[in-house]
Formats: structure tokens, sequence, C-alpha cells
């Protein structure tokens, strides 16, 4: 490799760390130009095995945790709220849904109904679906992560619910 090879080398991975910081502290869109950018002048090496080894570098920063996966609740929620989403396309009958839920311990509890025909059939039952339960760190707490998620989605289908309900959507 020569030593303007090693340079593009050196720019590029210097744009990849910087777009990834960025995307990383919540500036999506300067962080995305600035990965566009970095993946640019990786494509003008030339070098495939150098671009390989790069690209397998900058993927990891991309998906460190960010403030989604911090332990706390998401603006705008509150443990009375208990949203639930309707299937897009079965859902119109009010047999197919989506609920979240946050009990008095804090445990997250998802559960959900795929009941086609529930208006057409009404002898027939729902498709059994169980109710799973995402424990607090005091309560076994293994998917933390997963619950903080959770949080999230709940705070989106509220937003989605909210948006319907004044005909927005």
């Amino acid at each position: 490799m020569n030593k303007r090879e090693r340079r593009q080398l050196e720019v590029a991975r210097l744009l990849l760390e910087e777009g990834a910081r960025l995307v990383r502290s919540g500036e999506t869109e300067r962080g995305a130009r600035q990965l566009l950018e970095g993946l640019a002048q990786l494509e003008r090496t030339g070098r495939a095995d150098e671009r390989a080894q790069l690209g397998r570098w900058v993927e990891p920063r991309l998906l460190a945790p960010s403030e989604v996966f911090t332990a706390g609740w998401p603006p705008g929620l509150s443990q009375d709220d208990h949203p639930q989403v309707d299937c897009d396309d079965k859902g119109r009958e009010g047999g197919c849904w989506l609920k979240v839920g946050v009990a008095p311990d804090g445990d997250v509890h998802v559960s959900m109904m795929d009941w086609e025909h529930i208006k057409t059939e009404p002898d027939t039952m729902p498709y059994p679906f169980p109710t799973i339960r995402v424990r607090t760190l005091a309560g076994g707490g293994r998917n933390l992560r997963t619950r903080q998620a959770l949080l999230w989605l709940m705070l989106a289908m509220k937003l989605d619910r909210q948006d319907h309900e004044a005909g927005r959507r």
C-alpha cells in the first residue's frame, strides 16, 4: 500500500469514527452525512480487504447502546398507560391486537390476541398467545434492554393511538 492509499484509509476511518459518534449522540443527520462521506472515501481506495476490515470496525460502533436502552421512563409515558395497537390488516373487528403495560412492581407485560373472525364466527376461539413478563432488576431482570425497549414501544403505541383518534392516520 502506498502513502496516498494509507492517507485515504486514515481519512475514511476518521470520517466513519466521527459519523458513528454523531449517530450515537443523536445527531443522526450529521452523522449519516459523515458516514456516507467516509464510505465514499473508502470506495476511492479501491482496496477491498481494507474496506472490509474498516466495515467490521465501524458497525459495532453504530449499534452501541444509546439512550433508548438506558434505564428510565421515556418522556410522555406513565405507568397508567396500557396502550393497545390493533393489527393493521385483521384488527378492524377488535380481535387482533398487541398490548403492552407496566404492572405496579415495574414489570412490563406484553400480550396479544389473534382472532380474525371474532364477529363473523362467534363460536370460534382466539388463537392463544401467552402473556409474557419482562421483569425489573429487582425481580430477576435478565432482559433489561428488552424491558427498556418495550417502554419505548409503549410510548410509540400511545402516540399512534392519539394520532388515530385525532384523525391524523
